[in-house]
């Protein structure tokens, strides 16, 4: 069994790995690897290790880009994505309601305005 590993990095740091181990007949045909199945938790694992989104047309680029060097037996694969952020995607999708309760208003005080040296002074309504 020999391990490969897929590694994801920004600016020269790695913040996520993922790490497959083949035995002699999945290196021969390295695409039977990835099932469904299998997509699905390497993409949950990369999410959570990374806290980015990761769409399917960036899993198939790695998935394929990372068969490209299983296939010409690479033990370790760098890719440098960018990735959208977890949180901000979250944020997106976030039902909140907010303060539905209306401000009490109240009317200004402007007993005390006089105008100084011939012009208005400022209006201060606190």
């Amino acid at each position: 069994m020999a391990k490969y590993t897929l590694y994801l990095n920004k600016d020269d740091i790695v913040y996520a790995t993922y790490e497959l181990e083949l035995g002699v007949q999945e290196r021969n045909n390295p695409i039977t690897i990835f099932t469904p199945q299998k997509r699905q938790e390497m993409r949950h694992s990369l999410e959570n290790k990374s806290e980015c989104r990761i769409n399917d047309g960036k899993l198939d680029y790695m998935i394929k880009s990372w068969l490209l060097d299983i296939q010409e037996d690479y033990r370790e694969t760098f890719l440098a994505l960018e990735l959208p952020s977890l949180l901000l995607d979250n944020i997106s999708r976030l039902q909140e309601q907010g303060y539905q309760n209306i401000p009490e208003i109240r009317p200004p005080n402007i007993i005390d305005i006089e105008p100084m040296l011939g012009m208005a002074p400022l209006l201060n309504f606190c």
